[in-house]
């Protein structure tokens, strides 16, 4: 047990990528769970940079992660390529009401669907990485510390204060924040850490369209006390504290990595 075995989903960009690659620079074994290995704006998938570069070894694993029996999958590929299951971070998401998609809305002409589809993807999902992670924990072997398990799910700080005319993320990410800590008081106990990281705005594709307009862009940046907006790798550096041995006694915190923003 000298090295984790990590779920990470949405792991082909953005946030996910960073974090797999994180982990497997540490030499963790990683399983990337995405809908595809790609993506338009990638030229080497992250499961070949973490074999070819990295100490680490990955797998990818197609994953609906709306799908309960996709769900489900995925930890089972984890335990049957890797023997168990320690870290899971359930980061896949959508923000349909950013610029450059749907764009920002208020209530009274948001469609349903734009709402039952960021809940599916940003929220259920959770629920449903938690239950089946939680049950692999409690039947396999702790470490010696007595730690189970490692949960952490990507929520953010619109989670902790919601943007207008984004209803449907704002309280998508908002439920991830309640679930976290109402999940970390019932597995207290079974010395299960289950923890939230809050990113305010960071340069990946999905602020991409917004920090191409130069005035929206610096309005933003004016936001943050830290005078910039953050990397991919500042949130994945917390995402490697929380899953270590420094934070053995963290468990229920929505962490903000925002520079400032909250």
């Amino acid at each position: 047990m000298s090295s984790k075995v990590a779920i990470v989903t949405g792991a082909s960009s953005g946030l996910g990528r960073a974090i797999a690659l994180n982990y497997g620079r540490m030499g963790w074994k990683i399983v990337c769970a995405d809908l595809r290995p790609d993506t338009p704006s990638t030229t080497t998938t992250t499961v070949d940079l973490i074999n070819q570069e990295a100490r680490g070894k990955a797998i990818f694993f197609r994953t609906d992660v709306s799908s309960s029996d996709d769900v489900q999958s995925l930890i089972d590929t984890a335990v049957n390529t890797f023997g168990r299951v320690d870290v899971l971070v359930n980061n896949a998401g959508i923000s349909l009401e950013s610029r450059g998609k749907l764009g920002p809305k208020p209530i009274a002409d948001t469609d349903d669907s734009t709402f039952d589809t960021t809940w599916a993807v940003n929220t259920r999902s959770v629920f449903l990485g938690c239950k089946y992670a939680i049950r692999q924990f409690l039947s396999q072997e702790p470490w010696p510390t007595g730690d189970r398990g490692w949960i952490i799910n990507i929520a953010s700080v619109y989670g902790l204060k919601p943007e207008i005319e984004h209803i449907s993320y704002s309280t998508s990410k908002a439920a991830v924040v309640h679930m976290t800590k109402c999940i970390a008081r019932e597995y207290g106990h079974s010395k299960i850490h289950v923890n939230a990281i809050c990113p305010g705005f960071v340069k990946t594709e999905m602020d991409r369209v917004m920090l191409e307009d130069e005035a929206l862009g610096a309005a933003t940046v004016a936001l943050h006390p830290w005078g910039s907006l953050g990397a991919a790798d500042d949130v994945a550096k917390a995402a490697c504290f929380l899953a270590s041995d420094q934070a053995a006694w963290i468990t229920g915190v929505a962490l903000p990595v925002d520079g400032g923003y909250m």
